[in-house]
């Protein structure tokens, strides 16, 4: 590991911040355009799909596509 002096190390801490706030901005303009099952997708949705999944005791193997969990925990059926 290269070692840098702090100066340095504190320009390269900001600049990931900057890259991470430029990051979720674009997303959250972006988010209209991708398709459903390629969004991001809240772990108590995941939750609450697999449980439906499970309960429903399809036979096979079933593929869960993230676009049929996401909003899951409100659908009670």
């Amino acid at each position: 590991m290269m070692a840098y002096p702090d100066s340095i190390r504190m320009l390269m801490f900001y600049l990931v911040l900057v890259g991470a706030g430029i990051g979720l901005w674009l997303a959250r303009r972006l988010r209209p355009l991708l398709p459903v099952n390629y969004r991001a997708i809240l772990t108590k949705d995941v939750a609450q799909g697999l449980i439906q999944a499970v309960q429903a005791a399809k036979p096979g193997i079933v593929t869960l596509m993230s676009g049929e969990m996401q909003g899951s925990r409100y659908r009670w059926f």
